[in-house]
């Protein structure tokens, strides 16, 4: 079931960052990475490691307030910025 309400979070996630062109905030990142450390925690032999990644990932991209989808969507808008 977990499973399930993490999906739903990462395709959330993937609309705000398509649809507002924004980073998710910070805290999301931060409950991912709570969530992941827990999760290590009562077990160590689970995919709860990949969440570190994301997690990681999230919290760096908000601090720096950039999107993967925004960058990727102004190269598509633009034919003239993308890159070679």
């Amino acid at each position: 079931m977990l499973g399930f309400a993490l999906i739903v979070l990462g395709m959330l996630c993937a609309w705000v960052e398509r649809t507002l062109k924004r980073a998710v905030p910070a805290r999301v990142g931060w409950a991912l990475l709570a969530l992941a450390a827990f999760g290590i925690i009562l077990d160590t032999d689970t995919g709860f490691w990949l969440g570190l990644l994301v997690a990681v990932s999230m919290i760096v991209a908000a601090k720096r307030g950039v999107s993967s989808g925004s960058a990727r969507a102004a190269r598509l808008q633009d034919p003239s910025r993308r890159e070679a």
